[in-house]
């Protein structure tokens, strides 16, 4: 795995949990990591994807994302990553998703239906799509707007 740049993993199956060892991020200069599963939501991520050193693209389709910490917060400050997608995230418990990266560019939330609120700080980010239920103070942005050249926001009462 030393070599590995990229790695897109889709399961369709229901499987029971699965966890993703975390040398995949620490010890492989992977850039691009894609990961989609049939919505079992079984997936278990590592906490070095939180951080990982290489990443630029992270995309996360029906997955749980790692642990919280003690305040109920889930930080990612992977350094080189540029494009962050996640869809599909279910949570049970309240979870802040706090995200701080200079380079990130294209940030998209989608169809995330539980009580989830993101911080979000980059000063590059030109893409946004945003489409939740309507939960009050859910995405809190220190991105300046005149940045963003395409922004999608959906929000609705009902679930999806």
């Amino acid at each position: 795995m030393q070599n590995l740049k990229e790695l897109h993993i889709c399961f369709y199956y229901v499987c029971t949990s699965l966890e993703l060892p975390y040398q995949i991020f620490t010890s492989s200069p992977i850039t691009i990591f894609k990961l989609e599963t049939n919505g079992s939501h079984d997936m278990k991520l590592p906490q070095a994807i939180l951080s990982a050193p290489h990443l630029t693209t992270l995309e996360l389709r029906d997955v749980q994302v790692p642990e919280p910490n003690l305040q109920g917060v889930v930080v990612f400050t992977c350094p080189l990553l540029e494009s962050f997608v996640l869809e599909r995230i279910f949570e049970n418990s309240p979870l802040v998703l706090h995200i701080t990266n200079e380079k990130l560019k294209i940030f998209s939330l989608d169809q995330c239906r539980s009580s989830m609120s993101v911080k979000l700080n980059s000063l590059n980010l030109s893409s946004l799509v945003y489409r939740v239920p309507f939960y009050p103070n859910c995405l809190t942005s220190r991105t300046p707007l005149s940045m963003i050249v395409d922004a999608q926001i959906y929000s609705k009462r009902e679930s999806y």
